[in-house]
């Protein structure tokens, strides 16, 4: 069984937000706008369901 705890890191990639990650994210967002951080999210959106 693998082990998803939140100080693992798994070799496919986050699969889960944890705090410090919503925090990181939070400050990017503050960083670069609120306008450049809603296209990154709806790109990254758009790149996940053509996955």
């Amino acid at each position: 069984m693998r082990d998803y705890s939140p100080g693992q890191r798994g070799k496919q990639g986050y699969r889960y937000y944890t705090p410090l990650h919503l925090a990181i994210l939070w400050l990017a967002h503050l960083l670069v706008g609120p306008f450049t951080g809603l296209a990154l999210v709806s790109s990254y959106r758009q790149l996940v369901k053509e996955i």
